[in-house]
């Protein structure tokens, strides 16, 4: 994960409308030039403020995920608000799916998040990826669609599954000592060098070197593997950019209520993942659960565009690339100009470098979300559409398992 830093609250709230990494320090940052020019003068941690909503992130890092949360209903549910986000998820399926592939590539920029993904390999390759994704995408499906707390339920079970998953992986991890799994969570160490993807890394690190680092420093992989702060900050990618950005994703005339209904589906999604309630992404008002969303673009996201590195370029392209073997349309490029739209990244040197038809389908995406989704008659097929291609090519890949299983019998 990251540590957060911040001096003072006014320029965090500057912050929000001045999106060019490379400026805004310039301006806001001036009695502070000593410090950042000279190491020796940096700020001790302690007399450092965090940005306001995001302090339980760091004091996160050293919590375990917690694996003996009950899976029952815990005091602040509400049933109502729950079945309001599961509403509003189904709604707008098609745009909450598309949301949730955008913010992997904010999620992917940070190493921690990384680091198991690389070590399961799993989804390393454009295929495994798609079978990753597609499994998960599928399990969230669940949650939105069926109740969670029947035990007899596929969405039940799923909860227990991916339980399950996040247990033996740190189980496996902890086998090795932290150098062994620095080696074991960078790409040169597991696959060969013409197999990396990185076409685009060079001129993104040239659009954003210089990119002040101050409110975030890298820091070592916590000693707690999977812990509190990277499971809350991941709930970041499945409720973020919807609460940010809902026009921009094709979700039209949406009241807070609803997105404060679809909030509380993903803080009790998350309770029953184990997360503790103090480190919750979506605990809180629903206007501080999205200033903290603001805070994790700005803080985080906006200032780590300089620390973009190969394993975030090869397993964002390998993720889109096999979301696109379900849902064919999205590409690395016109995705990562979508989220730099969103969040006003502004990245000229990589527009320039794109092709023409990267550009225009970059626009045309735009015009669908801005205004052929206002439709409500396409919205509903468009959702309609995007569930049964997952299930297709989910059926389609069980049959193919069980026809190498078979040929593998006959072959004995």
């Amino acid at each position: 994960m990251t540590e957060i830093l911040t001096i003072d609250s006014t320029i965090i709230d500057s912050i929000k409308d001045e999106k060019n990494p490379k400026d805004w320090l310039i301006s806001r940052l001036n009695d502070l030039n000593a410090a950042i020019g000279d190491t020796r003068n940096v700020p001790s941690l302690e007399n450092l403020k965090y940005p306001s909503e995001l302090v339980f992130l760091y004091q996160g890092l050293d919590h375990k995920i917690d694996d003996d949360v009950p899976l029952e209903k815990p005091s602040w549910y509400d049933d109502e608000k729950f079945k309001r986000g599961q509403k509003f998820a189904n709604d707008y399926y098609g745009m909450v799916n598309y949301a949730e592939m955008l913010t992997l590539l904010i999620l992917f920029s940070f190493h921690g998040n990384l680091g198991p993904l690389i070590y399961t390999r799993r989804s390393d390759t454009s295929k495994k990826a798609g079978r990753r994704y597609l499994s998960t995408a599928l399990r969230v499906l669940s949650w939105y669609e069926e109740d969670v707390w029947d035990k007899n339920s596929v969405s039940h079970k799923n909860i227990q599954m991916v339980r399950a998953y996040h247990r033996s992986t740190v189980k496996r991890m902890c086998k090795h000592s932290k150098q062994e799994l620095l080696q074991k969570t960078k790409l040169k160490n597991v696959l060969q060098p013409k197999d990396i993807k990185c076409q685009a890394l060079a001129t993104l690190k040239g659009e954003f070197n210089g990119t002040c680092p101050f409110w975030i420093s890298e820091m070592s992989h916590s000693g707690t593997l999977i812990n509190q702060a990277e499971m809350s900050f991941t709930l970041f990618g499945f409720m973020g950019l919807i609460v940010l950005y809902p026009e921009k994703l094709g979700i039209n005339g949406v009241t807070e209520e609803e997105l404060d209904g679809f909030v509380h589906l993903w803080r009790v999604l998350g309770y029953l993942l184990g997360i503790k309630d103090e480190f919750n992404m979506c605990q809180g008002p629903f206007k501080v659960v999205k200033s903290r969303c603001h805070q994790i673009i700005d803080m985080l996201f906006i200032p780590n565009l300089n620390n973009l590195s190969e394993e975030w370029e090869h397993m964002s392209r390998c993720m889109i690339e096999g979301v696109a073997m379900t849902i064919p349309g999205p590409t690395f490029e016109t995705s990562l100009l979508q989220l730099f739209w969103m969040t006003g990244v502004k990245a000229t040197k990589y527009r320039r470098r794109l092709k023409w038809k990267c550009i225009v389908k970059h626009y045309f995406n735009r015009f669908v979300m801005s205004c052929i989704m206002r439709f409500v008659f396409i919205r509903v097929k468009f959702n309609t559409w995007v569930k049964n291609q997952m299930r297709l090519k989910a059926e389609t890949m069980l049959n193919e398992l069980e026809d190498n299983l078979s040929d593998l019998n006959e072959n004995r």
